[in-house]
């Protein structure tokens, strides 16, 4: 349970400072995070980015919202290459660091299927949310089409992920 909760608790830090360090990156040197945000009627957000998006140009607008899961991702894919590389880290521990991380990709993918994306008219901070309607605007393709082809391009690869990820585990060295 230790575990987990670690996991989890750096998985949402490291989303985080993925969205803030593409910001910086890109040119927005006053973006930060939270990792819990309280508004005027209680919570407000778990893992809050700020960011100047009036100040980025298109790409970067795209790029910003999209540093969270690259981040976790890139965690997820450096830790697998180590597991296969070393045999000794595999275990119960690594099953849950590697889902964890994995699952980062699932939850943005789900989170964003209610949105009313055609309805949104500025970054919204629902991260995929904000990818859509920057490109939905801009290339005229229907958020229903948007929806469509980011789950599906996300049950994609979460199955090539877990299915790497059996592949390691089971393998030798």
């Amino acid at each position: 349970m230790l575990v987990l909760l670690l996991s989890v608790f750096l998985m949402i830090n490291l989303h985080e400072l993925g969205h803030t360090a593409i910001s910086w990156v890109l040119g927005d040197h006053s973006a930060y995070y939270r990792l819990v945000e309280y508004g005027p009627h209680g919570l407000r957000c778990i893992g809050c980015n700020h960011y100047d998006a009036a100040g980025l140009g298109y790409w970067s607008r795209v790029l910003v919202p999209l540093g969270g899961v690259l981040t976790t991702q890139l965690v997820f894919w450096v830790s697998l290459y180590l597991l296969a590389r070393y045999r000794r880290l595999r275990g119960a521990y690594a099953w849950v660091w590697l889902g964890v991380f994995l699952l980062d990709a699932a939850v943005q993918v789900v989170h964003v299927l209610p949105v009313n994306i055609a309805a949104v008219h500025a970054e919204t901070g629902v991260d995929l949310a904000d990818v859509g309607w920057l490109i939905c605007s801009r290339y005229g393709i229907s958020a229903a089409v948007f929806k469509l082809l980011l789950a599906l391009a996300g049950a994609g690869y979460l199955l090539l992920a877990a299915k790497c990820s059996v592949l390691v585990m089971k393998s030798g060295n």
